[in-house]
């Protein structure tokens, strides 16, 4: 791996008790912007900037400034488990988590409550606008994790699709709000995300996305 293979922005969804997005733009002169958007409204929780550089198989982060967070005092080494073209996984710090991060395309959120049965037929909706990504297999799957939710508890997961002739993350956070009812955060692709809003109004007209 080479540094050229980091260079541009990235996201992330990393905290496994929220939806909150990350988003970094790592630079050729090996400078970085780093930002946490909280939520739909994209309100964003803290911003970091600094230098980072390719050591050994791992991202060193050497941070310069923080705003709305705390600034290490040292550099952070994060090893770097998987790299693609559009993909790579690191372990933040001493771990033991691992963090997704996905070739930037600029994103947007947007959430709503589902009765259990609601969600397949919804979610088969939204696969019609999809290039390539979030097949049949992969949404009978997602239902079979969703159903096995139990009340309070949460699951997140990403996948890889073809907008518009672009790849870029889908992520679906779902959180059992209630028996059989869950709310459920997407974020994707600016436009997509557009369609996913048309289609929460469609159905259920009172439903704000």
């Amino acid at each position: 791996m080479n540094r050229k293979q980091f260079v541009g922005c990235w996201i992330g969804w990393p905290y496994p008790f929220c939806d909150a997005r990350a988003e970094q733009h790592l630079h050729e002169d090996g400078r970085f912007e780093a930002k946490i958007i909280a939520d739909e409204r994209l309100k964003i929780n803290c911003r970091m900037t600094g230098k980072w550089d390719l050591i050994n198989g791992a991202i060193q982060w050497t941070y310069e400034s923080a705003k709305k967070v705390r600034k290490p005092r040292r550099p952070q080494l994060d090893k770097v488990l998987s790299l693609e073209e559009n993909r790579f996984v690191i372990i933040e710090g001493k771990g033991p988590g691992k963090t997704e991060y996905w070739r930037g395309v600029p994103c947007d959120d947007t959430s709503a409550n589902f009765d259990l049965d609601e969600v397949k037929p919804f979610l088969e909706r939204l696969a019609k606008f999809i290039d390539t990504g979030f097949t049949a297999d992969e949404i009978a799957s997602l239902m079979a994790k969703i159903q096995n939710l139990e009340p309070e508890k949460r699951l997140q997961m990403v996948f890889p699709i073809t907008f518009q002739g672009i790849v870029s993350p889908f992520y679906l956070g779902v959180f059992m709000d209630d028996v059989a009812a869950p709310d459920i955060c997407f974020s994707g692709a600016v436009e997509f995300v557009r369609h996913i809003d048309d289609e929460i109004k469609k159905y259920d007209p009172s439903l704000e996305g």
